[in-house]
């Protein structure tokens, strides 16, 4: 299993690490991720900046299908509410539209 805490992470360091995961025999995803409940944009960052991402907006796609488990995660105070996911690796980056990011 993978697990990547990405709220602090750059598209590309994220990118990166999807693309090791893809060529690897891991079969687990372990991610943290902001929910929306409108249309939502992320933004990618410099590394060590702060901002709210949603793994199931562009550029990232991933479906609820690929979920196993969830729970949240919101440490105290926290602005904005986020899910930790389980997801089950059955993507490629070609599927998760990441290639021209």
């Amino acid at each position: 299993m993978i697990f990547i805490n990405q709220v602090g992470v750059s598209f590309f360091e994220i990118i990166h690490a999807l693309e090791k995961l893809s060529k690897s025999n891991c079969m687990y995803l372990l991610i943290t991720s902001h929910y929306h409940s409108n249309a939502f944009e992320n933004r990618s960052i410099l590394s060590c900046d702060l901002r709210t991402l949603d793994i199931f907006s562009c550029p990232f796609r991933f479906t609820k299908k690929e979920i196993l488990y969830s729970l949240i995660d919101n440490p105290v105070n926290l602005k904005w509410p986020r899910k930790m996911y389980l997801l089950k690796k059955c993507f490629t980056l070609f599927d998760l539209d990441l290639i021209d990011i």
